[in-house]
């Protein structure tokens, strides 16, 4: 559980004190999450099946930003940073001199 280790760690809690607060919100949450369950059979499988899809969509999208911004850094700053030493050295300017390419 990472509350308990944040609650011990960072705040200096005792872990009486952190199982105290933290044991009656995890019974209520697991009383909710049964009552939930029983009612699967009488169509709450809509909604499991709406966030199921929206929760897809959502690390597909996570997955596609992360894959883009590592291919415009690999482009842009690796194979950027190439390009400017060649146009320097074609170029023949001074290191000096900032090529500014937008």
């Amino acid at each position: 559980m990472e509350i308990t280790r944040e609650t011990i760690l960072r705040w200096r809690w005792k872990l009486a004190f952190v199982f105290a607060v933290c044991v009656p919100i995890f019974v209520v949450d697991v009383l909710f999450f049964a009552n939930n369950l029983l009612k699967l059979s009488r169509g709450g499988y809509v909604p499991v099946l709406i966030a199921g899809v929206l929760v897809t969509i959502m690390l597909i999208w996570q997955w596609g930003r992360q894959a883009l911004g590592k291919a415009f850094f690999e482009f842009w700053v690796r194979e950027g940073k190439k390009i400017e030493c060649m146009l320097i050295k074609h170029l023949s300017l001074p290191l000096k001199t900032r090529i500014v390419i937008s």
